[in-house]
């Protein structure tokens, strides 16, 4: 008695499923205004502000280095980093660099490193 050989699958036809168009992520605005203080509890209005301004800062190729949720936040810029002109522009945010260069370990290498500390919110 002969047993029946199955069929092979059809293989997949991608070409009839239009590839996924990836949606762009929003441009990072720190919102600071006075309507996204209202609308937030204080606590929620610090954290949002926080997240934001890491984002900030990564997009421009600097890290974050304080705790979470800290007035005055330490962060780490190679050199090059355009962290420095883009806060400028926001005059808001005082920015205070730190003396001498730093070193942090980035894809098995050391690069130096300038540290500044950047205030997010005035005491109270």
């Amino acid at each position: 008695m002969a047993t029946a050989i199955p069929a092979k699958p059809s293989k997949q036809n991608l070409g009839q499923h239009p590839r996924l168009v990836r949606k762009k992520k929003p441009e990072v605005t720190l919102d600071d205004t006075e309507e996204a203080r209202l609308r937030m509890s204080e606590g929620e209005y610090r954290r949002e502000r926080f997240k934001d301004f890491c984002r900030f800062c990564r997009d421009a190729g600097a890290w974050v280095i304080s705790s979470p949720l800290e007035r005055v936040c330490r962060v780490q810029m190679p050199h090059g980093s355009p962290l420095l002109e883009r806060l400028a522009q926001r005059p808001k945010y005082p920015v205070v660099k730190m003396p001498g260069l730093s070193q942090r370990l980035q894809g098995g290498r050391f690069i130096e490193v300038q540290e500044i500390q950047v205030t997010l919110w005035s005491r109270g």
